[in-house]
């Protein structure tokens, strides 16, 4: 059985081979989902005791790639950072060849691992990333924008930003040249679990995500607002509701 986030509105389907992430310079992320899941599973699906989040490769769930032969968008690895240091050269190969060679499927990958993208060309077949695998980002702090040069750096078929959640102000100080797609969302509320707490409801302001789409639309980005940023249009951010995100089938070899 696989234990994951389901529900991504930019995907069909969610697959873990690798699952945990000891973050970026050691120091796992606050507010990670993926962690209290992980927690509430111990022992159960794969998440060992007594750290259900440290690193861990899965090779059987592979089949499930193998065997879709429905064209799908996958969102492959909800329930880890790939790019993690623990995370072993071998397991991203195993999971790249996998992705490669099932041309029909489309791969969205994220990392907060900004020093490690390198890796993701390096363990591919042949050293080159796939046409198939989308290579993102998480971007929440103005901290980390430097993220952003280090993914414009990589040569992949499609480079996002994933900007949730979105605490601080970054619109004055980010540059969208040579990203492909970014996604904004708030931060969701989360129980405690074991030592970690209770995290609450953000929601960033308005003007935050109006002018961070504003850049977007300016270099014609898709742009992808989260459902829990809430009732936007409602409260007067936008017309409609944003929703957009790239052709996934627009790099297939046929299509060049």
């Amino acid at each position: 059985m696989e234990v994951g986030k389901k529900n991504i509105e930019w995907s069909k389907v969610s697959i873990n081979p690798i699952t945990g992430c000891n973050g970026p310079d050691g120091k796992r992320c606050e507010f990670c989902y993926a962690e209290r899941i992980a927690r509430r599973f111990k022992g159960l699906h794969g998440y060992p005791e007594p750290d259900p989040f440290v690193p861990a490769f899965h090779p059987h769930r592979l089949e499930k790639i193998l065997k879709r032969q429905k064209p799908t968008v996958w969102f492959f690895g909800s329930m880890c950072d790939w790019l993690d240091d623990a995370v072993e050269s071998r397991w991203r190969r195993d999971c790249l060849i996998t992705m490669a060679d099932k041309e029909e499927h489309v791969f969205i990958t994220l990392t907060k691992q900004y020093g490690n993208l390198w890796k993701a060309a390096y363990d591919s077949p042949g050293g080159m990333i796939p046409w198939n695998v989308w290579i993102g980002i998480s971007v929440c702090y103005r901290s980390q924008i430097w993220g952003m040069e280090k993914l414009r750096q990589i040569d992949a078929p499609i480079r996002f930003v994933s900007y949730e959640p979105l605490k601080e102000d970054i619109s004055n100080i980010v540059h969208l040249e040579g990203i492909d797609w970014i996604i904004i969302g708030a931060q969701s509320k989360q129980a405690g679990i074991d030592e970690l707490p209770s995290i609450p409801y953000f929601r960033p302001e308005k003007t935050w995500v109006q002018r961070l789409v504003e850049k977007a639309r300016k270099l014609e980005i898709p742009v992808f607002l989260k459902p829990n940023l809430g009732d936007y249009v409602a409260d007067g951010w936008f017309d409609e509701k944003i929703e957009e995100m790239p052709d996934p089938y627009k790099n297939a070899p046929e299509a060049r």
